[in-house]
């Protein structure tokens, strides 16, 4: 409906050509250019890609002679034109419709090029050409050189950079020339195929299988060793340790680091560039971001900031296991302009991110000033973000050395804190050595004392020794013969964590939650022993857990889910526990020691009318009128079981062969 207003309506369009001293250009547009002739090779593309309106172009391997392009306007008219080959080659043909020439170049090398074949030059590694405008190269590519922040390549034709083919920015599969950016790519073997007709490259997994030895970085720049003596970080520092472990014969297996990190990642970033990881074609990658790049500080919303990075992450980890990997966690860390509100936030995604079902670094205790900042001596004057070289180095420290012969060996992540109403009952030692150098650490366990006496010791590389000893109605710590911390005992069992930060140089001692300190402490331990071979007293003892990374912020005791991050001993202990080697549910293959000789067979009770112990097929029966302490051990005095009988008891699992049962001679069928 048209009111009374006045309308006005364009009811037609003129369109004006104005031509002086030329004749009127030819504007058709084409619908398909194709090539002709006698000779040309099988397999090789014969339809032309459209550039522009009157410009396109093929590539392929041409015979020599003439050749013919036929081209298909919008009215169905054709027209033709001849084009000479001067020899058989790998052209470029190029033809513009409307001026009726052609231009051929030929392409004589094509290669891969960059940071991930030993360096820019156009030399490169050969790709070689498999018909259609393809070229191809399957086997692996080294000589990695480290003065880029990561492996990168792109690709070269003619050893000329006048010719280059990049990624276009943003794009999974899509080229441009001479402009765009490099393919993030690390030394590796794989499948490469560029397609210059559809300017598309691929890269395949040019193994089997994933590489059972690639570890893969993914991460910003903390992980790409920002603030380190020639970006030399932590993770160059394990990749080190992984050659010498596998080198020395401590591991069978030929680990490396793959270092895909970009500095200013976030979990977003990793997300938005996947496919870089999915290049990577390893069967384990570490994640390795923080709520500080995520933008945690100053965020008007950090609940919001927080929920981000958590969801994902969780997205991360399923996408990595969607793909075959496994997928490891390094946890927030430390960061100078952090304030008491950033640091909640850190200690919350921490503590998160150590019960999930992926093994996981606890950073955070590795270098924290107790506020949330770098510690003193270990940050960059003029960098508020990276830690300085030592910094990365107790980062390294902090990650358990056979942590990924552990996920090889194919053993099960330990969820669960493993809690038992009836602790072991220690007559002797178990003691275990931490895996190479460690610094700060934390050593928790559940125990109880009858009487006075040493609980655990850790002895240092530099011979400095450290205790927690039982005295009177307290717990007592003590660093080199002087008490630094006393706290008061519970009435049954306690949760009792020695935790020492290397970098602030603080010792703790924790029990049932309650902390008293101490500072001015680098410690190294290299031995750690529960119990004491001197002292008899009773001790009983439910977990044992070794960190190599201080909890002054963490409590491993306050949830039923194990705390898994820089765990590198979980020894749950119960009254039925035996063997001289304690099963370790940590992801690690370190071992922990039961020496219950120390003790000795002799000082068991003698047999007596009370007491009787007869062997079965399997088993042991045992009968005492009184409550007594019973070890069961083999003729060389080897304890494999320990308990208390107070009637009948029946001792199961137990292997053909002569025992001794408190003095007394049994023999099992």
């Amino acid at each position: 409906m048209i009111n009374n207003a006045k309308t006005y309506v364009a009811l037609s369009a003129m369109k004006i050509e104005e031509l002086s001293g030329i004749e009127r250009p030819d504007i058709r547009s084409y619908k398909s250019v194709t090539l002709s002739g006698e000779n040309l090779i099988s397999g090789e593309i014969s339809e032309l890609t459209s550039i522009d309106r009157a410009n396109w172009q093929v590539w392929a391997k041409l015979p020599a002679g003439t050749v013919t392009l036929t081209a298909v306007d919008e009215n169905d008219a054709t027209s033709t034109l001849n084009v000479n080959i001067p020899s058989e080659g790998i052209y470029r043909l190029n033809v513009n419709l409307d001026e009726g020439t052609t231009e051929l170049f030929e392409a004589t090398y094509f290669c891969v090029e960059g940071s991930a074949v030993g360096g820019w030059n156009t030399e490169g590694v050969e790709m070689t050409y498999i018909g259609a405008g393809k070229w191809n190269f399957n086997g692996r590519l080294e000589g990695y050189d480290r003065t880029s922040d990561s492996g990168r390549i792109n690709f070269v034709m003619n050893r000329s950079w006048n010719y280059q083919y990049k990624r276009v920015a943003g794009s999974p599969d899509k080229l441009s020339y001479n402009e765009g950016s490099d393919i993030p790519l690390n030394p590796g073997t794989y499948d490469i195929t560029v397609d210059l007709n559809e300017m598309t490259w691929k890269i395949a997994n040019g193994l089997d299988g994933l590489d059972p030895y690639r570890i893969t970085v993914m991460g910003s720049s903390v992980s790409n060793g920002q603030g380190a003596d020639n970006n030399e970080g932590y993770a160059f520092m394990y990749d080190k340790l992984l050659a010498e472990r596998h080198a020395s014969g401590q591991s069978d297996n030929e680990f490396y680091i793959s270092n895909i990190a970009i500095n200013g990642n976030s979990t977003v970033s990793l997300l938005n560039r996947y496919d870089d990881l999915e290049r990577e074609f390893g069967q384990y990658v570490i994640f390795a971001v923080s709520l500080g790049n995520e933008g945690i500080h100053g965020a008007a919303d950090q609940q919001g900031v927080y929920d981000q990075f958590l969801a994902n992450m969780q997205t991360l980890i399923a996408k990595a296991r969607e793909d075959g990997k496994t997928p490891v966690v390094m946890n927030n860390y430390t960061r100078a302009d952090f304030n008491a509100d950033d640091y909640t936030y850190i200690i919350r995604m921490n503590d998160e991110i150590a019960a999930w079902d992926v093994p996981s670094v606890n950073m955070l205790g590795a270098i924290d000033d107790g506020a949330g900042h770098w510690a003193p001596g270990y940050d960059i004057a003029t960098d508020i973000y990276h830690p300085n070289t030592d910094g990365h180095r107790e980062f390294f420290y902090s990650m358990p050395p056979s942590l990924f012969d552990a996920l090889a060996s194919g053993k099960t992540l330990t969820m669960d804190r493993v809690v038992s109403d009836e602790p072991y009952a220690l007559d002797g030692t178990i003691s275990f050595k931490p895996e190479g150098t460690v610094h700060s650490f934390t050593l928790a366990l559940t125990a109880s004392m009858a009487a006075d006496g040493i609980l655990a010791t850790a002895t240092c590389a530099d011979g400095r020794v450290v205790t927690i000893s039982r005295k009177g109605s307290s717990w007592e710590l003590a660093a080199d013969g002087k008490t630094v911390a006393t706290v008061a005992a519970g009435e049954s069992l306690d949760n009792i964590m020695l935790t020492h930060n290397y970098a602030s140089k603080t010792l703790a001692l924790v029990v049932n939650g309650k902390k008293e300190a101490a500072t001015g402490y680098e410690l190294s331990p290299a031995d750690v022993v529960i119990g004491e071979k001197d002292n008899k007293a009773v001790r009983r003892v439910g977990e044992l857990m070794f960190y190599r990374s201080s909890m002054l912020t963490n409590d491993p005791f306050t949830s039923s889910k194990l705390n898994k991050s820089s765990l590198e001993i979980y020894a749950p202990m119960q009254a039925e526990s035996r063997a001289v080697e304690i099963p370790n549910l940590a992801m690690s293959t370190n071992t922990v020691t039961l020496d219950a000789t120390t003790s000795g067979i002799e000082d068991a009770d003698i047999v007596s009318n009370d007491f009787t112990a007869t062997g079965g097929d399997g088993q042991i029966t045992i009968t005492s009128a009184v409550p007594t302490p019973v070890q069961v051990a083999t003729l060389d005095g080897s304890v494999v079981r320990s308990l208390t009988v107070d009637g009948t008891a029946t001792v199961g699992n137990i292997a053909p062969g002569f025992y001794l049962v408190n003095r007394a001679k049994v023999m099992v069928r």
